[in-house]
């Protein structure tokens, strides 16, 4: 697998959510790629204009001002730009919970359609990205690190470095507590097959 990123203290190899990183570690990372975050402004008062700017196919905005966008679709249509220009890899820092799944959805599928790798820095664990890699950092260090679905079987670790784990892991491995299944469940119809067994 190709390495995208690599330093003293991490290696990406591909789309990958970022828990805790410190402004350091996130700067270093930023600085190698396209990225977008809180701080991403348009330069244009509406999205036509934007797109018109980037050379888009405006055929899938209206002709909206900019400052009338919700704060979600503000940050969804800032990455759909960003998305479009990019070549390898994109960086989001913080914005991703803002947006509802099935932007986030569509934002993955964007990513992969045009072959971007994603690097999500996030302080959110949410099946969407059940297939990223995972790195969760505490105190500048890896504390842990690997697939979404070996992360959040650690729910005990996550929930001291006070992270949210998603809900049919969460309530499938207090249910594994009582004995009352035997696996952790990842979506709502393994929970109902796990019970009704």
């Amino acid at each position: 697998m190709n390495i995208i990123y690599k330093d003293d203290q991490i290696t990406i190899n591909g789309d990958s959510l970022i828990l805790g990183a410190d402004y350091n570690l996130k700067s270093q990372i930023k600085n190698n790629f396209a990225m977008v975050d809180r701080s991403f402004s348009y330069a244009t008062k509406t999205l036509y204009e934007s797109f018109q700017n980037y050379d888009l196919d405006k055929s899938k905005v209206t002709d909206r001002n900019i400052s009338d966008l919700k704060l979600e679709e503000y940050y969804y249509w800032a990455i759909i730009l960003k998305l479009k220009v990019s070549k390898d890899v994109l960086v989001i820092d913080e914005i991703m919970s803002y947006l509802r799944k099935d932007y986030k959805d569509e934002i993955i599928n964007i990513a992969r359609d045009r072959g971007i790798k994603l690097i999500i820095f996030s302080n959110e664990l949410d099946d969407i990205y059940d297939d990223f890699e995972i790195v969760v950092y505490y105190k500048n260090k890896v504390a842990m690190k690997g697939s979404y679905k070996s992360i959040v079987k650690e729910d005990a670790i996550l929930k001291r470095l006070g992270y949210e784990v998603p809900f049919y892991p969460d309530i499938s491995n207090q249910l594994r507590l009582f004995g009352l299944i035997s696996n952790v469940c990842y979506s709502k119809k393994e929970l109902e097959e796990a019970l009704w067994k």
